[in-house]
């Protein structure tokens, strides 16, 4: 009876032969690379306008384009990963954004490129989303809490080395090579995701497509206002109309998602005040300075004319505290300080950073 019973859970749950170790260095990698083009990418802009004849806002969104997608797909597919497959979910994440860099790598065409950045971008939220879950499932008790510090690690080396290599590869290279190595891990990792067992929710759900259409469609047309805003002016009557049909989208989710029995997003996370809490301090940290890991770059070597390898040594100030910061965090905490103090304490940090700068 009790095999019969494992038979079952395993056949409901889509599990095959688990290879813990190996499904770990896949994930860790998918992190790593996908890190590392959030942090590198911009260290080529400069490169790419000059090689492709191209400036302002065309250019710009070579950086863009994937961060606004990882952003707005990052939410939908934690969803579908637990709906059609984590390991699912994680194979069609690494092959878009394998697809988006080969397109990259080879684009002679700026407007091309931006497309092939906003798969990648999609790819991108796709492995995060899922990766995070692949290892939940795949790890118990003290080995899980291992598996997600070693996540964390790892999402802290790549946007530690991404500038850096990034800026040597350019000026070994060419622009173009960044996105060939980025090409090559994911080939790697889309052939160790053969290792990887399957797991999906315990209950079977209809999708929330509307909710998810909603979303990334309201989403992504209050960032491309807020983007463009600077370019075509921020009375414009499309930037105006742009934004008015974002929050009516936006809109429309809310009350979506409060109908739906089984929403993308649960609302009522909103009423616990220590979840928004996190939420908001991580959207901070997001604009205090991935914001400027992202621009940074593009302000040193066109304004100061700086070279692409010395930029990626520069960057290193600002990126190598990541692999130290979180380890000393994690000490403090266990020997009694306060983590709200901590989190306060470096928001402020951030803050002082940037009103120097």
């Amino acid at each position: 009876m009790k095999r019969m019973e494992d038979k079952v859970i395993s056949e409901i749950s889509g599990q095959r032969r688990s290879y813990p170790t190996v499904t770990l260095i896949v994930v860790l990698a998918g992190v790593l690379v996908i890190a590392m083009s959030i942090a590198g990418t911009a260290v080529a802009v400069p490169q790419i306008g000059v090689d492709l004849s191209v400036s302002g806002a065309p250019l710009h969104w070579v950086v863009a384009a994937y961060n606004l997608t990882f952003a707005a797909f990052t939410l939908v597919f934690g969803s579908l990963a637990d709906l059609f497959g984590r390991r699912r979910t994680f194979i069609i994440g690494s092959a878009l954004f394998v697809i988006g860099s080969l397109i990259s790598a080879i684009s002679n065409n700026i407007f091309l490129m931006d497309a092939a950045r906003a798969l990648a971008g999609i790819g991108g939220a796709g492995v995060m989303a899922s990766g995070g879950a692949i290892l939940a499932t795949t790890f118990n008790g003290p080995a899980r809490m291992r598996a997600f510090a070693a996540l964390g690690t790892m999402a802290g080396v790549g946007i530690a080395i991404g500038p850096f290599l990034s800026g040597w590869l350019v000026g070994e290279f060419g622009w173009r090579s960044i996105f060939l190595i980025y090409l090559a891990i994911g080939v790697l990792i889309l052939i160790g995701t053969l290792f990887i067992s399957e797991s999906r929710g315990a209950q079977s759900v209809k999708v929330d497509w509307s909710g998810m259409l909603t979303f990334i469609v309201g989403f992504t047309l209050i960032m491309f206002g807020i983007m463009q805003g600077p370019e075509i002016g921020w009375g414009s009557p499309v930037i105006l109309t742009v934004f008015v049909v974002g929050i009516i989208l936006l809109s429309i989710f809310v009350f979506v998602e409060r109908r739906s029995t089984h929403p993308v997003l649960n609302l009522k996370l909103i009423k616990n005040t220590r979840f928004m809490a996190w939420c908001i301090s991580t959207l901070i940290t997001s604009v205090g300075f991935l914001g400027v890991l992202v621009f940074l770059p593009v302000y040193l070597q066109g304004v100061n004319q700086i070279s692409a390898e010395e930029v990626g040594v520069i960057m290193l100030i600002l990126t190598a505290p990541v692999l130290v910061i979180p380890q000393l965090g994690g000490w403090l905490v266990n020997r009694g300080v306060s983590t709200p103090a901590l989190i306060g304490l470096s928001l402020l940090l951030i803050a002082a950073g940037n009103a120097y700068g």
